[in-house]
């Protein structure tokens, strides 16, 4: 029989900061572009097994909450929930785009879209329907091999059709994982568990 998942609910709590000074070995996980200071973080991709896990931050979606969770397998996990920058999607396609002009200059155009999801907090799914918009305005081309490996070039700087539908969906999962957000800060406990089961 697996081991008893104990939640400790921290998100009302202002002794928060001097509570999780206290606890053995905190894994703390944390997605967004602006780390909190003074904290050790890890993303999704990062998560090793321990014993205590603190969700600094809220994972993107359901799904990724539950493998995180299952990565980490932890005994007691503390919940926070703080909020993290939020992005309008302009914002969004100007940090990937960032993000890929890094991987150009650095990396021989090497990138990886579940890096990029973590880096900036966002679902996998919505990466990649960003990128397929940045490709569409004609801003990047990109090619994806196994395990979200991608391997990116300038675009040619020609737009194609269906940008506006492109920029709807997008939209859409980025309301989606404001929307899990919120709801995670606010709902009792029980429901938070329930999600995550």
């Amino acid at each position: 029989m697996g081991k008893e998942r104990m939640y400790i609910d921290w998100r009302k709590n202002p002794q928060w900061f001097t509570l999780m000074e206290e606890i053995e070995e905190p894994q703390i996980f944390y997605e967004g572009l602006e780390p909190p200071e003074g904290l050790s973080v890890v993303n999704r991709l990062e998560i090793k097994e321990r014993e205590n896990l603190i969700f600094y931050s809220s994972p993107p979606g359901p799904l990724e909450g539950r493998e995180i969770l299952a990565k980490a397998s932890p005994r007691r996990v503390y919940l926070l929930f703080r909020p993290a920058k939020e992005f309008t999607t302009g914002e969004l396609m100007e940090v990937l785009l960032g993000m890929v002009k890094f991987d150009l200059k650095n990396r021989e155009g090497k990138g990886n879209l579940l890096k990029m999801a973590a880096a900036s907090g966002q679902r996998q799914e919505t990466i990649e329907l960003a990128l397929q918009y940045l490709a569409c305005q004609g801003l990047l081309e990109y090619q994806l091999t196994e395990g979200g490996q991608a391997a990116f070039r300038l675009g040619a700087g020609s737009p194609q059709k269906g940008l506006p539908e492109a920029q709807r969906k997008i939209r859409n999962l980025m309301e989606e994982t404001k929307a899990f957000r919120r709801y995670l800060s606010k709902s009792p406990l029980a429901q938070v568990k329930a999600y995550f089961a």
